[in-house]
This record gives C-alpha cells, structure tokens and sequence, in this order.
C-alpha cells in the first residue's frame, strides 16, 4: 500500500532494473572462474605480443604494446576495437621475459592502466554475455564453465565487436 503523500514523489523516482529483470539466467561458480582466466588469458596475450615485439630491447616501450595490438593477427584484430586504433594512451614499461617464460610484469601508465581495467572489464561482461547465450542455446538455466570456452571462441573469431544482444544471437546461428 503507498501512502497518498508519497505518491508524487515515488512518481518522480526513476525505476532500476534489476540484472534479474533482464536475465533469469544464473552463473555456475565454476563459471566465474573461467571467465575471468579467459579475460586474464587474452590480456597476457597481448602483453606476450608486445614483448616479441620488443624482442632484442630490454624493456617493453609503448610502441612495441601499439605493434602487439595494432598487429595483423587475428588476436589483435579482435582486439582493436577494445584498445583504439590508434594505440595512444597505452605507455609499458617492463623487463623482456626471458626464453622460455611465459609471464611479463606490465606497468602501465595511470591512464592506461584505467583504460586497461575498464576493457578488462568489458570483455568479462561480453563473454559472460556469449557464454548466457550459448548456455540458453541448449535450453539450460545455468551457466557453465564449457559455455564460457565456446563463447572465448565466438569472441577470438571476432564476434565480440559485435556489442549487442541481437548481434550475439545472430551469430550463434548454426554454431
């Protein structure tokens, strides 16, 4: 029951939707894990490719982050879009990893380091989004760790920049 005196202010008070308004869909604790080594794993990739790319230097300079990204592979096309195509903003500095390790300690610029948690976090959400939809393909309500290594695959082929719900279904179509 509402009180007639709160009435025009409850009128005035937009109304949040909540997560579960927009999906029933519910996350595995396994699942959560996987997306977030998945994200982890596509950003190590980037770091690896820019410490090839300084292969011969003793640290890793923007220019060489920039090549990582900005590169031919389809690693880095996926991943233009997330880090601008013209790779400004992102300035590393760290020690080359030595043969046979696979591991770089990265340290970004303030700005860049912003920038790199806002897409880290952006690819979370976009994978748990494949992942939800792979999950609800197979008419199942709960997310699992292997939806989130098939929609790591949609993602790697490109699909990712595809950054609506529509576009996701479309393109698990015959998957």
């Amino acid at each position: 029951m509402v009180i007639p005196s709160l009435q025009p202010a409850l009128k005035k008070t937009p109304v949040k939707r909540s997560m579960k308004a927009k999906s029933q869909m519910r996350v595995a604790a396994g699942a959560v894990t996987a997306a977030m080594a998945a994200v982890n794993h596509v950003i190590s990739e980037i770091v690896e490719a820019a410490a090839a790319a300084a292969a011969g230097a003793h640290t890793i300079q923007a220019e060489h982050l920039r090549a990582a990204v900005l590169g031919d592979d389809d690693l880095a096309t996926a991943l233009r879009d997330w880090f601008g195509a013209d790779g400004k903003n992102h300035t590393a500095s760290a020690p080359v990893p030595t043969p046979g390790t696979n591991t770089v300690s990265l340290e970004l610029s303030g700005d860049a380091r912003a920038r790199l948690t806002g897409t880290r976090m952006e690819l979370l959400e976009d994978i748990t989004l494949y992942a939800a939809e792979v999950s609800r393909k197979d008419r199942r309500v709960t997310i699992q760790a292997g939806d989130v290594v098939a929609a790591v695959r949609l993602f790697l082929k490109g699909g990712l920049r595809e950054r609506t719900l529509h576009n996701v279904r479309e393109a698990l179509k015959g998957k």
